[in-house]
């Protein structure tokens, strides 16, 4: 099979055709020869026009077969430079094969000439001449593949320490989710175990609700987003255990923009702060407490505002709740979401937003 239309159908397969890329090996080679070739140009054209003056097709065909032999020779070398690991070396070390690479290459070609040529007499100044003229191409040659290979590299340890970030990120969300979910298991058992003794049909009803919480924070799992009246009703579930256990002692407000219900919204992330409102909030008040949720779209964003009138300080201090928050928001929007905890005349407000 054809080399060069093996690579072609290897390009368009891989769609590199298209998007402006060369396979590696396609453009190595290509590399190789219009570089040699422009060692053939600049030769004939200097014998032709400034040391001669006439053109002879001899000069054209003794500079093909150098770069030839150029091509050749610097080819083996690469395969050598990988074979000993070069560039997994120090900068100082790789710089220095570099130097022996060119010298050597250069060595390697005058000799192959030098030891080809009819009658040729061996003269230390004519073989200098013949490695100093074969060092200025191959000189360009490892300049110019060496630095291809070590901003090879430093893609690579870049990809490499995002990637390890990646996965350091995903990693650390996945063992908040893994505490987010028995977390919040507890805190609705206690409600539910406070209100078995006081009221055993509320606490069966609470116990269905709970069933359909936990259906929804084992599901939530599998999908990035959901709309956010799903989410919603998953709240109302909450609120509405805990107002079975704190009875009159808890309100609860709503405002609810309708154009905000069909949005997309990262699953259990309002139900986390829910429940954050109520624990710092409501559960160290010993008189009546509330929550207002409210949510609103402004051009692009989605805000959510919780305002309950709990203290603040037992707020700020940062548990589960809160990093997961963040940490979703941060692996989802970057820069372009974020939650904030700030005082307010009727207690604590905690505001949400993310784009829409």
């Amino acid at each position: 099979m054809n080399p060069d239309r093996a690579a072609l159908g290897w390009a368009v397969r891989r769609g590199g055709l298209f998007k402006g890329e060369i396979p590696k090996r396609t453009a190595y080679w290509l590399a190789q020869v219009i570089g040699w070739s422009g060692e053939v140009v600049i030769e004939t054209t200097n014998y032709t026009f400034y040391i001669v003056r006439r053109f002879d097709w001899g000069f054209f065909w003794f500079f093909t077969a150098y770069a030839a032999v150029g091509l050749l020779v610097t080819h083996v070398g690469r395969l050598l430079l990988l074979k000993m690991r070069l560039f997994e070396r120090d900068r100082g070390w790789i710089w220095l094969g570099g130097l022996l690479f060119s010298l050597g290459t250069a060595v390697v070609i005058a000799a192959v000439f030098l030891l080809n040529t009819p009658g040729h007499q061996f003269r230390a100044i004519d073989a200098f001449a013949q490695v100093m003229n074969g060092f200025r191409y191959t000189v360009v040659w490892t300049i110019v593949y060496f630095m291809y290979k070590l901003m090879e590299q430093r893609n690579e340890w870049n990809e490499a320490r995002l990637e390890a970030s990646r996965q350091n990120s995903f990693l650390k969300l996945e063992l908040l989710k893994n505490q987010i979910n028995p977390h919040f298991l507890f805190n609705a058992l206690n409600s539910i175990k406070a209100l078995v003794r006081i009221d055993p049909d509320k606490a069966q009803n609470a116990l269905i609700g709970l069933s359909s919480l936990l259906r929804f924070s084992l599901n939530y799992e599998k999908q990035k987003t959901l709309l956010f009246k799903d989410e919603l009703a998953a709240v109302d579930q909450y609120l509405e255990l805990e107002r079975m256990r704190f009875g009159d002692r808890l309100e609860i407000f709503k405002t609810i923009d309708p154009a905000t219900l069909e949005l997309d919204f990262p699953p259990i992330l309002l139900l986390t702060l829910a429940e954050n409102a109520i624990k710092h909030g409501v559960s160290k008040n010993d008189g009546p407490g509330f929550v207002h949720l409210e949510s609103k779209r402004r051009a692009d964003t989605l805000e959510i505002t919780l305002v309950n009138n709990g203290p603040l300080e037992d707020q700020n201090p940062k548990g589960i709740g809160l990093p997961f928050v963040e940490q979703r928001l941060n692996e989802l929007y970057g820069d372009r979401a974020g939650v904030h905890i700030r005082p307010v005349d009727l207690g604590v407000e905690t505001l949400l937003y993310l784009p829409c």
